[in-house]
């Protein structure tokens, strides 16, 4: 099939290759990889006329290694529709470069009793670089069944990210304070907000130290994008990134990088999902700094949807350079 030359593509995520241990779905040692086209990615990383990308706040270079390894794993387990997250190990090398496609590779290494009668699933993972063959993440992933009842199996074609994504223990999210609408210009076609600073807390002014804080709040515009069809579409926008487990990491990964700059890069993270999100009210990260040395800073980051806490993330960022020049 030939593709219009003139048309804008973005394609969906794609299995390219899976392999199963025994007739049973599922089983440890089965394993996927998946395939994520660059388009998305370049997508989001557009820039307004001042400079400000599209994507601003879901750290799109460092989140796509793990979307691979995410949705090689759903093909892997073959039951999207009864596993959900429940946490997830990352180690970074580097991020993702620009026109870079990107490989994940997914292996049931354990599937466990759980508790409450349910059952867990360890899959460890592994993304690359397709035209380079490096390493750019790895770690593992828990997922864990929603009830007690086995896991019902759905295909890919009619599987739902949101879903796939949902947090175990679901509870409903509170219903948010009305804040005060943005005033936008009445020729704006296109409006996102960017993330914002809202309160910092400091030991030291001009200098990091531990137990400084900062609370920021991320506008859901971003988020509702990407879990939404766009240009007559019917699949969502962000499908195989994984927005719905991943804008809480996408969340602490940016504020990292506005706090620290580009002196320190992402190079491990641990994340516990607690709650569901839904995009209905806005999301609000509380930072918080709790180790620092010369060549790493620890940063615990609480995420919040109106006031339901919904994932804590532990972000490790590394020094990319040797300088004497003082945290601030």
């Amino acid at each position: 099939m030939s593709i219009n030359k003139n048309a804008l593509r973005i394609s969906r995520p794609r299995i390219v290759e899976l392999s199963r241990t025994s007739s049973d779905p599922g089983s440890v040692g089965d394993f996927a990889v998946a395939q994520i086209e660059p388009g998305l990615a370049q997508f989001l990383n557009l820039s307004d006329s001042d400079g400000r990308r599209l994507g601003e706040g879901f750290a799109v270079d460092w989140i796509v290694p793990l979307s691979a390894a995410a949705t090689a794993a759903s093909a892997a387990s073959s039951e999207h529709g009864g596993w959900t997250g429940f946490s997830l190990s990352a180690n970074w090398s580097r991020p993702i470069h620009s026109g870079e496609t990107v490989l994940g590779r997914s292996r049931i290494a354990s599937v466990d009793p759980w508790r409450s009668g349910r059952t867990s699933e360890t899959v460890s993972y592994e993304s690359f670089g397709k035209e380079s063959g490096e390493l750019l993440a790895r770690g593992t992933i828990l997922y864990v069944t929603t009830s007690e009842k086995p896991a019902r199996m759905i295909s890919d074609e009619s599987s739902d990210d949101a879903r796939a994504d949902a947090p175990i223990d679901q509870e409903p999210v509170q219903e948010p304070e009305q804040e005060a609408a943005a005033e936008v210009e009445v020729s704006d076609l296109f409006y996102l907000e960017r993330p914002s600073l809202l309160n910092k807390t400091s030991a030291q002014e001009g200098r990091l130290s531990v137990g400084d804080s900062w609370y920021w709040r991320f506008p859901a515009g971003l988020f509702r994008l990407l879990i939404n069809p766009i240009a007559g579409g019917q699949e969502p926008l962000g499908r195989g990134f994984h927005p719905f487990g991943y804008v809480s990491l996408g969340a602490a990964l940016h504020a990292a990088s506005e706090i620290l700059g580009p002196e320190f890069r992402p190079a491990s993270a641990e994340i516990r999902w607690l709650r569901f999100v839904s995009g209905r009210s806005d999301f609000h990260l509380h930072c918080e700094l709790q180790t620092m040395t010369d060549q790493s800073v620890t940063l615990s980051s609480s995420f919040f949807e109106a006031r339901t806490k919904a994932a804590q993330v532990w972000l490790t960022l590394s020094r990319t350079q040797s300088t004497d020049r003082a945290l601030i």
